[in-house]
């Protein structure tokens, strides 16, 4: 009898970080299917991976995390609990707020040192620290892919072609920077760090046009400006740099101090507008969904 063949290393990565997805359905639904929806998982995955596509698996995410997110949200529902158009919107807001300032915690664990006894600049906590990064950041992804659904549910009508264009980037910009941060958990190196940074990128860029939206028609009760000025932050510090360094010969180092001032304001701006976004719903009329 021939031993059963041991799956690839993302492949096997991926599955865990989708069994942990599979426990925030609720717990009678989850005990029904949620082994098979492992199994058809398991079997895309592999499916995937054998095409040997450098973009299969980021675009195997991308759907599974949509997928994964409104069918939560319907499973719920269908468990009695009265889920209006309305406070569904109201969480996403406060799931983009939350996930925003765990990205912003997660940044500040990945830059502390690997635990090490003998290290000075090690500390304790450390161990836990290293070992939380990936899993914050994939958390903070999912909940700000929450928001920017619940952004599209909330003004997708209001913004037109043009705002809703935008958040669909903005979408898909958050799946790929998903897979570059599970990838980046097996190999620091390309092209996980790409699809984490052009990720993060096409969040930015796709609150632009959402923004020329908010400013014309102004979509929210006030702060229509932030999705821009929170862009600009994330903007100015990895495009810019870009720009400079394909200009010169040398590579343009950006200081630590500066990253970290336009990374918090970045994800901070994101963690205002899902409070924004909630606040507004909260004083607006709810219809079922």
């Amino acid at each position: 009898m021939s031993a059963k063949p041991r799956e690839p290393a993302l492949v096997h990565l991926s599955i865990w970080f989708y069994r942990l997805l599979v426990r925030i359905y609720p717990s009678a639904f989850r005990q029904q299917y949620g082994e098979l929806m492992v199994q058809v998982f398991r079997d895309s995955c592999l499916q995937t991976n054998a095409s040997l596509s450098p973009m299969g698996l980021m675009r195997l995410w991308g759907r599974t995390l949509l997928d994964t997110i409104l069918s939560v949200i319907e499973q719920y529902s269908n468990r009695g609990a009265v889920m209006t158009k309305s406070s569904w919107i109201q969480l996403s807001g406060w799931l983009m707020a939350a996930g925003s300032d765990l990205f912003v915690v997660s940044w500040l664990a990945s830059t502390r040192p690997e635990y090490n006894e003998f290290n000075a600049l090690s500390w304790p906590i450390d161990r836990i620290l290293n070992a939380a990064v990936v899993p914050m950041m994939v958390i903070a992804a999912l909940f700000i892919a929450a928001g920017i659904l619940g952004l599209s549910a909330r003004f997708g009508k209001q913004a037109g072609g043009l705002g809703k264009a935008g958040l669909m980037i903005s979408l898909a910009g958050t799946a790929a920077a998903l897979v570059g941060m599970i990838g980046m958990s097996i190999s620091d190196s390309s092209p996980w760090w790409e699809s984490l940074v052009l990720g993060m990128t096409a969040l930015f860029v796709g609150l632009i046009p959402f923004d020329i939206r908010c400013i014309q028609r102004k979509l929210f009760s006030r702060w229509n400006s932030l999705p821009l000025l929170t862009s600009t932050f994330w903007l100015v510090m990895f495009v810019g740099s870009s720009l400079l360094s394909s200009m010169t010969t040398n590579a343009v180092v950006i200081p630590e101090f500066l990253i970290a001032v336009c990374l918090i304001a970045a994800f901070g701006g994101v963690g205002l507008l899902g409070y924004r976004l909630q606040a507004d719903t909260g004083n607006s009329h709810s219809e079922p969904a």
